[in-house]
C-alpha cells in the first residue's frame, strides 16, 4: 500500500480519523497506480478512499461525519470494535483493527477500513 493518510474524517464529537488518500481510476480497482493494495480506491467528493470489502451485519456501529479536503461533509459510520489483528494500520477490519484504531465506514462509499483517530490534520 503506498496510498498516504490524511486527517479527513471527523465524528459530530470533535473526534478526527484518517484514512488512505487514493487516486480513482476507472482502469484500475485499487487506484490508479494501484497504491490501495488488495483493498479498493473508491470516490467520493473530489477524494478517494482506500476501503476493503465490508462484511454483512456490522455491529455496534456509531454515525459521524466526514470532512474531505475542501471541507464538505458526509455521514460515516464508526464500529466501535478495537481487536487486534491486522499487523500495520488501515487494514481491513476483518481480520481486527489494531488498539489505537477503529473500523470504519463511509456512508455512500462500499467497504471499511481501519482507521487511528488523528488531531490538527496529521496522521
Amino acid at each position: 500500500v503506498t496510498a498516504q493518510p490524511k486527517c479527513v474524517l471527523r465524528s459530530p464529537t470533535g473526534d478526527s480519523y484518517c484514512a488512505l488518500i487514493c487516486l480513482p481510476s476507472d482502469w484500475r480497482p485499487n487506484g490508479a497506480k494501484g497504491e490501495c493494495g488488495t483493498g479498493t480506491c473508491q470516490a467520493i467528493q473530489g477524494l478517494g478512499l482506500c476501503t476493503y470489502a465490508a462484511p454483512a451485519g456490522a455491529k455496534d456501529v456509531v454515525e459521524t461525519e466526514v470532512v474531505s479536503s475542501a471541507e464538505a461533509a458526509e455521514v460515516v459510520e464508526v464500529k466501535d470494535e478495537r481487536t487486534q489483528g491486522n499487523p500495520t494500520h488501515y487494514g481491513d477490519p476483518a481480520s481486527g483493527c489494531e488498539s489505537d484504531e477503529q473500523a470504519v465506514r463511509v456512508q455512500g462509499v462500499s467497504g471499511d477500513f481501519c482507521s487511528p483517530k488523528c488531531s490538527s490534520g496529521t496522521c
